[in-house]
Parts: C-alpha cells; sequence; structure tokens
C-alpha cells in the first residue's frame, strides 16, 4: 500500500500526517471533492488483496 496515494492522486506530507494521526483530509479532483477517512479497507481484485484508504464523495 502506497499511503502517499489515493486513486492515482498524490496526497501532500500534510495530508499523510493528518490520516496516520486519526484526522480526515480531502483533496478535489476534476472538480469534485473526495474525502479521504483514516481507515483502512481491503479491495480483493483479480486473486489478490489490495489495502487503500477509506474514501467518499463531498458534496
Amino acid at each position: 500500500m502506497n499511503i502517499a496515494k489515493v486513486y492515482g492522486v498524490e496526497l501532500s506530507a500534510a495530508q499523510v500526517k493528518a490520516l496516520l494521526g486519526g484526522k480526515s483530509t480531502s483533496y478535489t479532483s476534476k472538480g469534485k471533492k473526495t474525502i479521504v477517512r483514516p481507515e483502512i479497507v481491503e479491495n480483493p481484485y483479480n486473486g489478490k488483496v489490495y489495502y487503500q484508504w477509506k474514501t467518499e464523495r463531498g458534496k
């Protein structure tokens, strides 16, 4: 798991530090806000299990 990337978007050092400290962070990509939660989710794909930050779309 690359802790500094979410769906191909590179998070800043301050954002990664906030996530590791248990706080949510967000970023905007293509005009849409994505909230990144400090929780890890498993994503099984093609017989492998990938780990990523939990995300949700902002309004």
